[in-house]
């Protein structure tokens, strides 16, 4: 079950074309739901203007053959200070399964928006959990 629409990538605003990616993190998580048997996507991007999450969650059937090559699609993005170029590029040449981009750019848009730090201990505590609970796990810097 694919809970994002299938709509255009974002337009970033201009705030965010600046933004430089310092890190990108991937977590799969397997569902605890009692009639779900698939996954939880989440992914953290750490730039020069904060940090943002985004998250998807897929069954069984929809999951990529391999997590790290397909977060490996990410690296392209680290040390980008100019977003809104990678999208025009991307939006000419996309790809049949762009699931993982439009994580990437769900996230960006939440950049900034959260209220805690990386330094404080409600988001140490939440990167543990989700350590924990992950089957896979994928840190890009």
């Amino acid at each position: 079950m694919l809970t994002q629409s299938a709509v255009p990538l974002p337009c970033l605003d201009e705030q965010l074309s600046s933004m430089r990616i310092k890190r990108i993190e991937v977590f799969v998580i397997p569902s605890f739901e009692a009639d779900s048997s698939g996954f939880q996507v989440r992914l953290r991007i750490t730039s020069n203007m904060g940090y943002g999450w985004s998250e998807l969650f897929i069954s069984r059937s929809e999951k990529p053959l391999d997590w790290i090559s397909w977060s490996s699609q990410l690296l392209r993005f680290i040390g980008i200070n100019h977003l809104t170029f990678f999208t025009d590029r991307y939006q000419d040449r996309a790809s049949k399964d762009d699931r993982i981009y439009r994580l990437f750019f769900n996230a960006a848009e939440q950049v900034g928006i959260q209220s805690t730090s990386p330094n404080s201990q409600d988001y140490q505590a939440e990167e543990s959990v989700l350590l924990e609970r992950a089957v896979s796990y994928v840190s890009l810097f």
